[in-house]
């Protein structure tokens, strides 16, 4: 999974999910399946949103794909029980496939959804640095992509499609101190990551705005950073719509403090 997005968005209730019956009625020899009928009554969106937001994707992330010899496909699965979104180069196309049990999974919403179209879209035009390993065709890696989303796309995606923005909450408007681009970056990744946190495999710790995942040596391009880290990534970029910055850092807990960033 690559990153694995009007409704009215609700707070994802969190917890171990070793303990959650609704997460592990869904796990079947370690890999994970939402069968067809399952999940479509807490999950907060349709095959129809669905559609309609990656038409509204399409038009959006045209300007950006100037200079690109490939077109870009996102492909919607959504009878595909599987939870997963990805993202790869074909030799004709820029590919984006999100199939049915990552769509269908209760807790999913359109600004999760606009997240991860923006993560997907990072790994392949999110530029330096990347992955370096045979399976990842030389897409961007994972917490760049984060970046990617976090500072250069969701908040504009949004912006341009109130529709399918996410309430935002108390923490998140102080944190952004009135910055409209600030507020849709943090939360729609906040949302995401707990999404992602509800129904992922990773040892459970609840993400923070206030804490910091530990800080890094080396930059690892083939690995995932932790779900605090990747919230840290969210913070860092929406901080820096807040402050109106042209370039941006990203976080010490996947990219080396001090090392210069590539401004792609």
């Amino acid at each position: 999974m690559s990153l694995f997005f009007s409704c009215v968005v609700v707070a994802v209730d969190l917890m171990d999910p070793k303990n959650d019956p609704d997460v592990q009625s869904h796990i079947k020899r370690g890999y994970f399946e939402l069968k067809d009928g399952d999940g479509q009554p807490t999950s907060q969106i349709t095959e129809d949103v669905v559609l309609r937001m990656r038409d509204d994707f399409l038009v959006y992330a045209e300007p950006r794909l100037s200079g690109q010899a490939r077109d870009l496909t996102v492909s919607v699965a959504w009878d595909n029980p599987y939870y997963t979104a990805h993202a790869r180069y074909t030799d004709k196309e820029l590919y984006i496939g999100l199939w049915g049990g990552f769509l269908r999974a209760p807790g999913m919403n359109t600004s999760i959804l606009s997240f991860t179209m923006c993560h997907e879209l990072g790994h392949l035009i999110g530029g330096e640095p990347r992955q370096t390993n045979d399976s990842g065709e030389n897409i961007t890696a994972e917490g760049p992509s984060d970046f990617f989303a976090a500072f250069k796309c969701v908040a504009d995606f949004l912006e341009r499609h109130p529709q399918y923005r996410p309430q935002t909450s108390p923490q998140v408007r102080q944190l952004c101190q009135q910055s409209k681009a600030c507020e849709l970056s943090l939360e729609a990744g906040l949302q995401t990551f707990q999404f992602l946190q509800k129904w992922g495999f990773a040892p459970y710790e609840p993400v923070s705005l206030t804490k910091k995942a530990p800080a890094v040596e080396e930059f690892t391009p083939n690995a995932y950073p932790s779900y605090q880290c990747r919230v840290d990534t969210v913070v860092a970029g929406a901080i820096c719509l807040r402050d109106q910055r042209t370039t941006c850092s990203p976080p010490p807990c996947w990219w080396p403090q001090g090392r210069p960033y590539p401004q792609n």
